[in-house]
């Protein structure tokens, strides 16, 4: 599988991420999980109320606004992990658009770094802000790298069998031996098409013709 279509299918991820991380400001559950990556240092969803008090006693436990930021996270996640696959694939397959897939990589990363500094920072605007500009250029980043145009396919050389079955290989060359201007012991090699018509314009061109004494 080609990185354009795992990008293809990362693009509605990442716009779902987006509109998760402004729902999640708007829905004041910035701060919905006191820590980062876990909440309330739970990896897989949210403790209960006890739970959470002991461990953050300074931060009462709003189950909805955790949810709401325990998802966001997730989806990021899942766009990370869908990123890295895409890398992997336009690295494997020496794709000449893997700057651009590599760029978005490291945007992800940094993304994650605004994310936690979100969190421990409490929200600051300068902060918030830049963490919603990194989403906005992942989205640009994604669309560019999918629309793109594709690489121009090699054209197929004609002395070299191609190993396409639909292709058709070139015909072999016939040469024939025939006597010049009646001279003994000079002899020319033409070389002139099969009988069934097939030839190629360039094969014609560089068939030269080849003296040789006896």
């Amino acid at each position: 599988m080609t990185s354009r279509r795992i990008l293809t299918a990362a693009l509605p991820l990442a716009l779902v991420v987006v509109v998760l991380g402004a729902f999640t400001r708007l829905s004041d559950a910035g701060l919905g999980c006191p820590d980062w990556p876990a909440c309330y240092g739970q990896i897989v969803g949210v403790p209960d109320a006890q739970t959470a008090r002991s461990r953050h006693p300074d931060a009462p436990l709003d189950p909805r606004k955790a949810w709401i930021e325990v998802i966001h996270r997730y989806a990021a996640a899942l766009l990370g992990l869908v990123a890295l696959a895409a890398l992997a694939a336009a690295f494997r397959n020496r794709e000449t658009g893997r700057k651009i897939v590599l760029a978005l990589m490291i945007l992800i990363l940094a993304q994650a770094i605004l994310g936690a500094l979100t969190v421990t920072r409490k929200l600051q605007p300068i902060i918030v802000t830049a963490h919603l500009l990194g989403g906005m250029s992942i989205l640009f980043l994604l669309a560019l790298a999918v629309a793109r145009p594709p690489p121009p396919a090699p054209s197929p050389n004609p002395l070299v069998p191609s190993p396409n079955p639909l292709v058709p290989s070139p015909p072999p060359l016939v040469p024939s031996l025939q006597r010049r201007h009646a001279e003994p012991g000079r002899y020319s090699v033409r070389v002139i098409p099969p009988a069934d018509g097939r030839w190629s314009v360039r094969i014609m061109r560089a068939a030269a013709i080849a003296t040789a004494r006896v």
